[in-house]
């Protein structure tokens, strides 16, 4: 028998159902009365379940305590069928440590949905707003919002990189305190690191030499852990970027390498990512790693000066350290994109080095047979018959660039390119009426036959018509724009590089000629 009793107003169906019960009880054999007691214990457990069910719904739902009829009271009534005695002072214990885990989880509930509705708020009111204080004409405001997209970005606030790149064209603002701020910034957030510490304390002077050695390894690994942390935030910015985002992360840049604060590991962490040298290396990191050392090379020239044969081997030929391994090596297959940036990267350290009028060394221009020349020059053949590649156009744009600002003689190399260009195309689609391209001839493009012997009168024939050819060449249109487009850039460049590169190298020779001159006068 079980009676619970909860208040005086409400549930005494409870104890009358347990009233009944009592009274209907018959007294059977223990052989006859072992399946009704356990239905009964089944019983008497629902009804358990069932009052702490309301008990706990009255407490934490109705705000009612059970102040009418105390928790201990309803407790003393609840009579176990064991027999054996309840210890309420236990009871109350337990009550009271699991009142307190609930209102603990309760306020940890609490605090959590109020963090994500203050998130939520941030990154859909407040960064859309502050991005467009970047954009004020007064420079505190600027500066505030600077402020805050740094502590946004630093507490993990993904959002927050929308402002973080709307920030850095400020780096070329007239201001210079926001163009220091913008600077300190993302040094802040992409050049610092949590993992290093410095302990360059006043009692390291006194440290015995072998300690010293002993410290080094550690010093080494701790720089090469932060390069690698450095180069790895650089190259998620750099991935996806725009042209905008690269020229101005490019002034960063040269400003990190003259402070000596982008130092020489990171370089070299670089050009490991570039050549494929960390395991794991993803194409788009080697491309974002290419592009970052075009950028160093904007302040530091002999950065990609003295590797130039890793220039032609990894970005040229595509030939990373990740397939040197593979048995058959001519499967590499040429990246344009690749080659595209590794260009841009040697166009950034030509620009760099490039002599004044008045200097008396020469410019700095490589033999026109140079194994990067022909390499290049190779790609732009072979490459035109590369329909799967999409960037071709930007590719060969940018090699004719390369061509032309470091080649002795780039006219003559670019003139030899056009012709090799024209032969492999007559050779491909008019002496080979074999190929299947060659078959599919319109019939508008056949050779024209005579329509008959005759004569129309002298005043109605005009002009005498040109011959008419032997044969046609039906050249598919990608690759007849391929060609026109290297023609047409060739012919742009060589105009410029008459117009400045020639009339400027002139007049530095005229230039040293003079001064040799007042030398022997004087």
């Amino acid at each position: 028998m079980c009676m619970v009793r909860l208040s005086d107003d409400g549930d005494e169906d409870i104890e009358e159902e347990m009233n009944q019960e009592k009274e209907t009880e018959e007294v059977l054999s223990d052989e006859e009365n072992v399946p009704a007691k356990e239905k009964k214990k089944m019983k008497l457990l629902k009804k358990r379940m069932k009052y702490y069910g309301k008990l706990l719904r009255k407490i934490f739902f109705e705000n009612n305590h059970l102040e009418d009829e105390p928790i201990e009271e309803a407790e003393e009534q609840l009579v176990v069928d064991s027999g054996e005695p309840k210890d309420s002072e236990n009871a109350e214990q337990l009550d009271a440590d699991a009142m307190h885990k609930i209102q603990m989880q309760s306020a940890l509930v609490n605090f959590l949905e109020g963090s994500v509705e203050f998130a939520r708020l941030v990154s859909e009111l407040a960064i859309p707003r502050v991005c467009k204080l970047l954009s004020s004409t007064f420079s505190s405001d600027v500066l505030e919002a600077i402020e805050f997209f740094i502590s946004a970005s630093l507490f993990g606030l993904s959002e927050a990189k929308q402002g973080i790149l709307e920030m850095l064209p400020l780096v070329f603002s007239k201001d210079a305190a926001v163009k220091d701020a913008v600077a300190a910034a993302y040094g802040k957030l992409y050049l610092n690191s949590n993992d290093m510490t410095n302990n360059d304390n006043a009692d390291d002077k006194e440290m015995d030499s072998e300690d010293q050695e002993l410290e080094q390894p550690e010093a080494r690994k701790n720089s090469r852990k932060r390069a690698v942390q450095v180069v790895r935030k650089l190259t998620g910015l750099v991935i996806g970027a725009t042209m905008a985002t690269r020229d101005s992360l490019e002034e960063l840049m040269k400003a990190w390498v003259t402070d000596g604060i982008f130092d020489a590991e990171c370089t070299k962490v670089l050009w490991e990512r570039f050549s494929g040298a960390i395991p794991g290396t993803t194409p788009a990191e080697s491309l974002a790693a290419v592009t970052l050392l075009g950028m160093v090379a904007g302040a530091e020239v002999q950065t990609i000066w003295t590797n130039l044969d890793v220039m032609v081997k990894v970005g040229f030929k595509g030939e990373t350290a990740q397939n040197e391994n593979q048995e058959n090596r001519e499967e590499s297959k040429v990246n344009f994109l690749m080659v595209a940036e590794t260009c841009e990267a040697l166009l950034r350290m030509a620009s760099t080095h490039k002599k004044k009028q008045d200097s008396m060394d020469p410019p700095l221009r490589l033999a026109s047979d140079h194994y990067l020349f022909t390499t290049l020059s190779e790609i732009l053949l072979k490459g035109i018959w590369n329909f799967q590649d999409k960037y071709y156009f930007p590719m060969a744009g940018v090699a004719i660039d390369v061509l032309y600002n470091m080649s002795e003689k780039p006219d003559v190399t670019c003139g030899k390119l056009i012709k090799d260009v024209c032969v492999e195309i007559q050779q491909k689609y008019l002496l080979d009426p074999g190929d299947g391209m060659a078959h599919n001839v319109n019939k508008g493009s056949q050779p024209m036959e005579t329509a008959g012997t005759q004569e129309q009168p002298h005043e109605l024939m005009g002009p005498p018509a040109a011959p008419q050819p032997s044969k046609y060449l039906q050249i598919p249109v990608i690759v007849l724009s391929r060609l026109m487009f290297v023609v047409g850039h060739v012919a742009f460049r060589q105009f410029i590089y008459l117009d400045t590169q020639v009339f400027t190298e002139l007049k530095r020779r005229n230039n040293v000629r003079e001064k040799l001159q007042e030398k022997q006068s004087e």
